[in-house]
């Protein structure tokens, strides 16, 4: 029994005649509480009289009164399933509380999708309920059905605008909730019945054009398994998307969910054929997840894969011999940064690195930093370049790489013939004043050319 006074009782008991003879004689009972702060339309819907909430509210009870928890009588008919209830309460004064928010943060539609009430929050946004669902601490299940609402009546769940071009997410603490609803938003503005909800249809911006959300960062968040999945199925066949980061944190904690949600990456990038940019790096992938991805890019005759950040991602010399034989057949790939790993050594995968060089012709922008490479692998990737008659290479980063004198000079022999080559890095290496001066010699007849020592 909830509290002691009677109206309060007669309500939760749904005897209306009764509720309605007590207000008659006393109408200032309408929103007097029990002991529990609560009033006679909290404890009607609590236990679904939608008659006595009727005349509760036709008598001008007030629908925005909350007990001692926070919780009001539209909630209470949420969290019990009273949609008959909801539905009185929502026709009667749907406009003072169907975008209200309670003392944690949360409006009707958050309380459905917590207690998984899909007819009461399919009736909320029919009612005018807004949606912003990203961050407020939903469930994998509560996000998935309101991704599900959200695909099938083509309404945005994770709080981005329709003409919006640019979404950052980076460094938010997403969970893989957020991820569904994410995922939701970029399934909508391919094919219909999508996974969740990023619908880019009719954007048109009047004289600007059509524009659609090119660029999605979502670095520095712990997506996990469920969270790939979800982003990666939205985008296999998307093509608006261009540029997709979901690199892990500094601190070496992996966004995707390492190797197991690296599978999904790669069935992704399998089919994809939008994509441009992909930055994966501070991710564990390790060699297995390396292979994957890279099989799956060379294998898809669609993908326009330009860029693609692999630093520190736990890479060894089968990972980079899986590379090494993707960048050797990818034409289109512009800039390859592998930066951090572990290629150090003729034997740990640079010489796979190196033999790609020699027939690719349309990288233009290599980091091979931080990889322990030494004079002997240095040279072999500098021979290799040397000998491209079609190598565009114009940036090459080779920082940290424990060079002497013997590498320095296979760079500046390098240099010396590559005339495309206007920016090299060799700082924090050993190549000496004689490495350095044959350096120097190599770039000094080439105006602009960016030298880092």
């Amino acid at each position: 029994m909830i509290g002691v006074a009677a109206h309060v009782q007669a309500a939760q008991f749904g005897q209306v005649d009764e509720l309605r003879a007590l207000l008659d004689e006393s109408p200032e009972l309408i929103d007097q509480v029990n002991d529990r702060d609560m009033t006679a339309l909290m404890s009607a819907a609590h236990g679904g009289h939608a008659a006595v909430v009727t005349m509760l509210l036709e008598r001008g009870a007030d629908v925005t009164c909350r007990d001692d928890r926070g919780v009001s009588a539209l909630e209470y008919a949420i969290r019990e399933d009273r949609l008959e209830v909801v539905l009185a309460i929502l026709d009667r004064a749907g406009h003072d509380v169907v975008n209200a928010v309670g003392p944690r943060g949360t409006t009707a539609l958050l309380v459905a999708c917590e207690h998984g009430r899909e007819a009461i929050a399919r009736a909320l946004l029919d009612r005018g309920a807004k949606v912003d669902a990203l961050k407020k601490g939903l469930n994998i299940e509560s996000a998935t059905m309101l991704a599900k609402i959200g695909t099938e009546k083509g309404i945005m769940v994770s709080g981005i605008k329709r003409d919006q071009t640019t979404a950052d997410f980076s460094n938010q603490n997403l969970k893989p909730p957020d991820a569904i609803l994410l995922a939701s938003d970029l399934s909508q503005a391919v094919v219909t019945g999508g996974l969740t909800a990023l619908n880019l249809s009719d954007n048109r911006l009047k004289d600007e054009g059509v524009r659609a959300l090119t660029k999605l960062s979502l670095a520095q968040n712990i997506l996990k398994e469920e969270g790939t999945k979800a982003i990666c199925e939205a985008l296999e066949q998307n093509t608006t998307l261009k540029e997709l980061d979901i690199s892990g944190d500094r601190y070496g904690q992996s966004s995707i969910g390492g190797t197991a949600g690296a599978k999904h990456v790669a069935k992704m990038l399998g089919v994809n054929g939008g994509l441009t940019a992909l930055n994966l790096s501070r991710n564990h992938l390790k060699d297995e997840s390396v292979s994957a991805v890279c099989e799956a890019i060379q294998s898809n005759k669609e993908t326009k894969l330009a860029s693609l950040n692999m630093s520190e991602i736990c890479m060894g010399p089968v990972g980079a011999k899986s590379v090494a034989a993707m960048v050797a057949v990818t034409g289109g790939l512009t800039s390859l940064n592998l930066s951090d790993n572990q290629l150090c050594g003729l034997d740990q995968g640079i010489t796979a690195i190196a033999d790609a060089l020699r027939v690719n012709g349309g990288l233009t922008a290599l980091d091979l930093s931080f990889n322990d490479l030494k004079d002997e692998g240095v040279s072999a990737v500098c021979e290799a370049i040397q000998s491209n008659k079609e190598t565009k290479l114009a940036s090459l980063n080779f920082g940290n790489n424990d060079i002497g004198p013997v590498g320095a000079n296979a760079v500046a022999a390098m240099v010396a013939v590559t005339g495309g080559l206007m920016t090299l890095n060799l700082s924090i290496n050993n190549i000496g004043g004689e490495g350095e001066a044959s350096i120097r010699d190599a770039v000094q007849e080439k105006a602009g050319f960016e030298l880092h020592l």
